[in-house]
């Protein structure tokens, strides 16, 4: 089964000050089988490193670093198909459009969705959606 990662996951793996067994697990995964994630996840995960930065939380040569570990990822981003699904998830589900495009991909693909954002994995089990 396919595996779509957001954002939250992938900042778990990368950050220093971050620590989860469940980013551990989605990594290996994603390493040996490959993943997916909506074209966003490019951005958010570039603008998640950013304002890390910004905090001093991580410095430059992380960054740096940081971008040549997720470029070597076998994650692939499938075309998204139409417009407007996104809002018909976030809206009943309380969620932002963004996260919804992660759970949308989730249900388009029949895959498993690997996030540590507890409002999106919550929306998820409501769809019955599989949780890494």
């Amino acid at each position: 089964m396919a595996l779509v990662i957001d954002c939250s996951i992938a900042m778990a793996w990368l950050l220093p000050d971050e620590d989860s067994n469940k980013a551990t697990k989605a990594l290996a995964q994603v390493a040996r089988d490959g993943a997916i994630a909506p074209p966003l996840w490019v951005y958010e995960t570039q603008n998640a490193l950013l304002v890390a930065r910004r905090r001093k939380r991580i410095d430059a040569e992380f960054v740096r670093s940081a971008l040549r570990s997720l470029r070597k990822l076998p994650i692939a981003f499938p075309e998204i198909h139409g417009i407007g699904r996104e809002l018909s998830l976030a809206e009943p589900l309380g969620l932002t459009a963004y996260d919804a495009a992660y759970l949308a991909m989730a249900i388009e693909h029949h895959a498993t969705l690997a996030t540590a954002d507890r409002e999106l994995a919550a929306a998820a089990r409501k769809r019955g959606i599989a949780l890494l």
